[in-house]
């Protein structure tokens, strides 16, 4: 990214029609963008702060996952209040995210997919994933990290051949600054459509974005345990509803699951989401 990277986000951002209403941060180099932006959300930065990183040294994603974050990748974190979105849990925003990305990766001409909780995927790799972390309520971060120009050649899913790049699908977008502008302009509206209507158009928008697992029997890693059940729905804080069989039904909300995959699906590494 340009050493002005802040100034051209917000440039391209206005060219969309949105006018950021928060700060906007650009670093050359950070441990973890989600945790440089919750230390100042704790300090009492302004909802919309946004900051974005050419590297991250610790970047971080689910349950203490490593993100792989080389130079050439979009990585970016917004702080979120709640209460205008009236949001009840940060899955809700987390699922928000993922559309926000999938519809800003598919205006590039690249068919993203969603996968609960937080990935994005091309033909069944990932290309990007979003993290929630609450500040302190109603604050939220949200952390988005996005494979754009290529993946570090050190990475594990590269060997394991789990995880794909924007540039590597066709996509008609390089330029990581002009992605990020693509979904925060996207995810500008989605909040709005949140505000406005609550959680359901959004959710709506997730389930026709998300991998047809409907009706099929997925395995999920909780609690130090692995079952399965069918996939029936999402509900209104984001949870994943399953038939477990014998009319039993369980809510899985995605602080509590390690893994979800396709039942006999061979299971990947996921370290950098």
């Amino acid at each position: 990214m340009s050493a002005n990277a802040a100034t051209r986000l917000r440039e391209l951002l206005r060219a969309r029609g949105v006018e950021w209403p928060g700060p906007i941060h650009h670093l050359e180099e950070v441990e973890s963008t989600n945790r440089w932006l919750r230390e100042r959300g704790l300090a009492g930065a302004a909802a919309w702060t946004v900051v974005l990183a050419d590297r991250q040294t610790a970047g971080r994603g689910r349950a203490g996952r490593r993100w792989w974050s080389p130079a050439g990748g979009l990585y970016v974190s917004v702080l979120l209040d709640t209460r205008p979105a009236d949001a009840t849990h940060p899955g809700v925003l987390a699922l928000m995210g993922g559309v926000a990305v999938a519809e800003a990766l598919r205006e590039s001409g690249v068919e993203a997919w969603l996968k609960w909780p937080n990935d994005v995927r091309v033909g069944g790799r990932k290309i990007a994933g979003i993290l929630a972390e609450v500040v302190r309520s109603p604050r939220v971060v949200l952390g988005i990290g996005v494979n754009v120009a290529g993946l570090d050649p050190g990475s594990p899913e590269l060997a394991a051949d789990s995880a794909t790049a924007l540039c590597s699908e066709g996509g008609r977008e390089s330029d990581p600054e002009a992605v990020c502008a693509a979904v925060l302009g996207r995810l500008a509206l989605c909040y709005d459509a949140l505000a406005t209507a609550g959680p359901g158009p959004i959710l709506d928008r997730w389930r026709a974005l998300a991998e047809p697992w409907w009706g099929r029997r997925i395995e999920f890693q909780t609690g130090g345990r692995t079952a399965t059940g069918v996939l029936l729905d999402i509900d209104s804080d984001g949870a994943l509803i399953l038939d477990r069989g014998d009319g039993r039904r369980e809510r899985l909300l995605s602080g509590d699951v390690m893994e979800v995959r396709l039942d006999g699906e061979a299971a990947q590494r996921h370290d950098a989401t």
